[in-house]
C-alpha cells in the first residue's frame, strides 16, 4: 500500500525554514545517539534514519520554493527517485535539474497524487514545503507525518503547515517516537 508521507525537520517553535527559505540552522546539529524510543507493536520500520526512510520512497513531490532551494544547492539529491515539482510559474519548457519533472499544471493536486499512488507501492514523500504539505493534508491525502523537532528556536520563518482551510478536525495516531542525546524529538503520526 502506498503511503503519502510528510517527512520534515522543524524548529522547537514550529518552523521548517527561516524567512529566506533556508535550512542552514540545521547544518550544525543533527540527531545523534538515541536515548529513548517507542514503536507500536508490529511496526518494524526505522523511519527516523534518513537513509532508511529514503529507501522506502518511490516518488517525491515538492513545491516551487523547495525546488528553488535545490537549484541554489546546485543538484538533485534524489537521483533515481521519481521527483516532481509543483509550480504554476515554471514554464513547461524551462530546463529543470536532472531527474526532476514538472507536474502537469493542468492537473489538480488530488488527481496528480492519486496518479502517483497508482504507479508506486512505495512512499510518496511530500518534501516541502509547508504550503504543499497543507494542500495535501486539506485534500485528506496525507497518511503519515514524520517530524524531527530540533532543539532550536528561529522566532520567525516558514511554518510546518501554512494556514489550513479544513472544516473538520483530523485525529492522528502516534506510532513511533525517538529522543536523541542532543535533544531532538522525533515523532511519527499516522491516520
Amino acid at each position: 500500500m502506498t503511503i503519502v508521507s510528510y517527512y520534515v525537520a522543524q524548529s522547537l517553535d514550529g518552523y521548517i525554514a527561516d524567512l529566506s527559505h533556508g535550512v542552514s540552522w540545521l547544518d550544525s546539529i543533527a540527531p545523534n545517539e538515541v536515548v529513548q524510543s517507542f514503536r507500536q507493536p508490529g511496526d518494524t520500520e526505522n523511519l527516523f534514519k534518513y537513509e532508511d526512510y529514503l529507501k522506502s520512497v518511490g516518488a517525491i513531490v515538492m513545491g516551487r520554493k523547495t525546488y528553488d532551494f535545490l537549484v541554489q544547492y546546485g543538484s538533485n539529491p534524489y537521483q533515481g527517485i521519481e521527483t516532481w515539482v509543483l509550480s504554476e510559474s515554471l514554464s513547461a519548457k524551462a530546463p529543470l535539474l536532472p531527474g526532476i519533472q514538472l507536474a502537469p499544471p493542468s492537473m489538480d493536486l488530488k488527481t496528480f497524487v492519486s496518479d502517483l499512488m497508482n504507479r508506486t507501492n512505495k512512499r510518496i514523500w511530500i518534501v516541502g514545503g509547508g504550503d504543499v504539505a497543507a494542500q495535501v493534508l486539506e485534500l485528506d491525502l496525507l497518511d503519515e507525518i514524520i517530524v524531527s523537532i530540533a532543539p532550536r528556536t528561529l522566532q520567525a520563518g516558514i511554518p510546518l503547515f501554512r494556514s489550513l482551510n479544513m472544516t473538520s478536525v483530523k485525529n492522528w495516531k502516534l506510532t513511533q517516537t525517538q529522543i536523541t542525546e542532543n535533544g531532538f524529538v522525533q515523532l511519527c503520526y499516522r491516520k
